[in-house]
């Protein structure tokens, strides 16, 4: 069962705590969210859900998104309803802080490390293409932070493809031996750290292998350059294809500390030929941790053996089912959610809250930067102000129409000004269901002291 959340007592309505565990180095994300949390009022509570704010000049506030691409703590549907639940104006707002990201609480931070950077970015996309696109961030760091290891207790996933340095394994190994962490090797020597019976290798340069995993059959795929082995077992060869390797199904592991734990191994695919195995899962019973390792190319998109016209044809055909294979290890064996939405984004037009008279005053303060038809171009945005008597274009991911004098269902603009505390910031609101990110409305030179945009969905985040 999830921990319990105690909740947290925030004066100010626009400023909430979020909760930490260890500081992240310096990150450079895949899709770096605009919002620092998101905060939902549990049933029965008069809390605010307001997202937290984030000053991105002298002169203008954001307030981050309910619900971004990707770095949703909570994992719902994210919506702006339960602004509507809002009843009183209480001086001192009662929030919860959910952290059910999965269930071991972790936030929903994925982590990929990689020497290099073609596979990292193969890892990034085919993430990108499993994962619920409103869950989870997916950051690329490189050694120098990998070894900082703050980001141990802040990663609900861990991905490595390829070699890892010995100064970063005793860190991995404390993530899922003491932290009970999850962890995907892709094609990785860790194998022989995690499972020292796996030390041994032969050498498979750009070997196709076929092989099986649960409902799969017979997928062709790329195998690493190295077949690891358990020690024990006797060399096999071409010539003996009924060799079976017997795996242990546990073996014993030190830490950093000396401590030493049980995981416990099973076999999830083999290579057809020899029957050595593909797809192996480790288990500590005692933190939860656990690692799938790939000695095949889980990660790699067929455009990468195009110079090779035989086996690029065969991985296109095989491709359906190393994302299919790739999305199914991740969310059966390691508990990441994977019912991601495939459908096409459907971007709204936005609201401008506040009283007429700001509205007003912003309009006049902005009219030498209009063009025709009340449009002002932004560098990466365009937004058309719509007022009374005018039909909005269709929005889109480089066009905003913002209606003057309509308020949306999906966020109360009562419940919102009731709990507004401040002056000046936030009395102006651009409000918009699903748009790019909410920083490409403040691009460029500010429009308003206090101009608040608050998208309830971003595609794209910064």
């Amino acid at each position: 069962s999830e921990p319990e959340v105690q909740p947290r007592e925030v004066s100010d309505p626009l400023t909430v705590a979020t909760p930490t565990v260890e500081e992240l180095p310096p990150l450079e994300p895949e899709e770096r969210s605009v919002s620092m949390t998101s905060l939902s009022a549990q049933p029965g509570s008069t809390g605010s859900s307001f997202g937290s704010l984030s000053r991105v000049s002298t002169d203008t506030l954001l307030a981050a998104s309910v619900h971004s691409k990707t770095g949703l703590v909570n994992g719902s549907s994210g919506s702006m309803s339960s602004l509507r639940s809002i009843t009183s104006t209480p001086k001192h707002i009662r929030v919860t802080v959910p952290h059910n990201a999965d269930t071991s609480g972790k936030p929903p931070n994925v982590i990929v490390f990689s020497e290099s950077s073609v596979s990292a970015e193969s890892v990034k996309n085919t993430l990108l293409s499993v994962l619920h696109k409103h869950r989870y961030t997916i950051y690329s760091l490189s050694l120098s932070q990998m070894l900082t290891s703050a980001w141990v207790g802040q990663a609900t996933l861990v991905v490595v493809c390829g070699s890892v340095p010995a100064t970063l394994a005793p860190i991995l190994l404390q993530y899922v031996l003491s932290r009970g962490g999850s962890l995907l090797c892709l094609c990785s020597d860790l194998l022989g750290v995690f499972l020292p019976i796996f030390r041994t290798a032969e050498v498979r340069p750009d070997q196709l292998v076929t092989f099986s995993y649960s409902s799969w059959k017979h997928v062709r795929m790329m195998h690493h350059i190295f077949c690891y082995q358990p020690a024990s077992s006797a060399k096999f060869s071409s010539s003996d294809e009924t060799n079976s390797i017997n795996i242990p199904k546990s073996v014993e592991v030190l830490d950093d500390d000396n401590k030493l734990h049980t995981l416990s191994v099973k076999v999830l695919g083999a290579e057809e030929t020899w029957q050595t195995p593909s797809l192996l899962l480790a288990t500590e019973s005692q933190s939860g941790g656990r690692v799938v390792f790939s000695q095949v190319h889980l990660e790699a998109d067929p455009s990468q053996y195009e110079s090779d016209e035989d086996k690029a044809r065969a991985l296109k055909e095989s491709n359906p089912a190393r994302i299919e294979i790739f999305s199914d290890l991740i969310s059966t064996h390691l508990g990441l959610d994977c019912n991601s939405d495939k459908g096409d984004t459907k971007y709204s037009a936005a609201y401008f809250l506040g009283s007429h008279e700001l509205k007003q005053d912003f309009m006049n303060k902005i009219k030498n930067r209009l063009e025709g038809g009340n449009t002002l171009r932004l560098p990466d945005l365009t937004l058309k102000f719509c007022g009374k008597g005018v039909s909005p274009p269709e929005a889109s991911s480089s066009l905003l129409p913002v209606l003057m004098y309509a308020c949306p269902d999906s966020f109360s603009t009562v419940s919102y000004f009731d709990n507004l505390e401040s002056k000046t910031l936030g009395r102006l609101v651009i409000f918009s269901s699903v748009i790019t990110t909410a920083m490409a409305v403040l691009a460029g030179p500010p429009l308003a002291h206090g101009l608040a945009v608050i998208p309830s969905q971003q595609t794209s985040g910064v």
